[in-house]
């Protein structure tokens, strides 16, 4: 089966473009790696979004940063970044985009690897796996963290890690709330682990539910199935019920989760037919319009696809540099789409992606 995962905070990119890229790797192939696959044939891609640079030095800086976070992100792994798309139009009037480089990972392994995140069993215990970081840099040393890959890979293949999450956004907060959901299971923090543990950022870390006593890991927990959720830094407890009504019910009034407790039937949708349709006009080797438009990409690769596949290809560019231009191309194209049989637009960004052409 093939992998595909993603890694961005917005909060840690705007303070720091290089570490938020940095990390935005770290985050998107750790994805990977809690999800059963191991680190093996990792490749990305990147989608990148900043701000209208104009002649601003500060605002060239911030892609600059971030390109080379990145770019260091993918040395010291060893992966690569074989694809991706980047847009420098982020602004509209007075308002910017934050900097924006989200890191997609992708991977193939066999299917009986998969580990799913939910909490399997109360009484199992959780423990943390986390890589060593530089104090100088405050980012991941790769070294470790390549180990802690490793070793969480050995640890879910062996079956004594029985589920896993890797650290993001919420820190281990989040993590066990996640892995509590899927069976309707709580948890119990140990005692040492306080508030700044748990919501702490830890990018490259993970959370395991485990069937024995883990060494050189911290212990995050215990799962339990008495519905709670419990503080014990604080003495503190909460409903997981609680929480998760909180975190679904969010946006419940734009998308509804709660259609059969509300008595509603859910109708099944099916199509069958016996009949074969065939097009009305028969043509041995179709011939393929394809328009070309400011902005568009990608016009050679569909004709070579075209003709690959039996058709006759043209690529017909649209000339807007003045009025007669755009009548005449409008003209010349009508008559082109009569003597076709398809007619197929590539892609690209309308009027160079910018606000208004938009």
């Amino acid at each position: 089966c093939s992998f595909m995962s993603w890694g961005y905070n917005p909060y840690v990119t705007e303070a720091s473009p290089y570490h938020g890229a940095y990390l935005a790797v770290v985050e998107s192939v750790a994805k990977l790696i809690a999800t059963g696959a191991e680190f093996k044939d990792v490749y990305l891609t990147f989608q990148e979004y900043f701000a209208r640079p104009g002649k601003n030095p500060t605002r060239w800086g911030q892609p600059m940063a971030a390109l080379l976070g990145a770019f260091r992100a993918q040395k010291e792994l060893g992966v690569a970044a074989i694809g991706g798309k980047d847009s420098m139009s982020g602004t509209f009037e007075q308002l910017d985009v934050p900097p924006t480089l989200v890191s997609f990972a992708v991977t193939t392994n066999k299917v009986q690897n998969v580990v799913s995140p939910e909490f399997k069993k109360a009484g199992n215990k959780a423990y943390l796996v986390c890589p060593e970081y530089d104090k100088n840099t405050n980012l991941p040393k790769t070294d470790s963290l390549l180990s802690v890959f490793n070793r969480v890979t050995s640890l879910m293949r062996s079956g004594k890690a029985v589920s896993c999450y890797t650290i993001g956004f919420g820190g281990i907060a989040e993590a066990v709330l996640k892995m509590c959901i899927g069976n309707g299971l709580s948890f119990k923090y140990a005692k040492e682990m306080c508030t700044k543990a748990i919501f702490d950022y830890c990018y490259g870390a993970f959370l395991i539910e485990a069937t024995e006593d883990v060494e050189d890991a911290l212990l995050v927990g215990t799962v339990t199935d008495d519905g709670k959720m419990v503080y014990t830094f604080k003495n503190e407890e909460v409903s997981v019920d609680a929480l998760v009504s909180a975190y679904e019910n969010k946006l419940e009034g734009v998308y509804s989760c709660n259609i059969k407790s509300e008595g509603k039937k859910i109708e099944n949708f099916e199509f069958k037919t016996d009949k074969v349709s065939a097009p009305a006009i028969k043509v041995a080797k179709p011939r393929v319009l394809i328009p070309v438009f400011p902005g568009t990409n990608c016009e050679f690769d569909t004709a070579k696809a075209a003709r690959d596949a039996g058709a006759d290809a043209e690529i017909f560019v649209i000339n807007n540099m003045t009025s007669d231009g755009i009548s005449a191309s409008i003209d010349a194209f009508a008559g082109k789409v009569k003597e076709s049989q398809i007619v197929f637009i590539p892609g690209g960004f309308s009027g160079g992606d910018e606000p208004d052409g938009s």
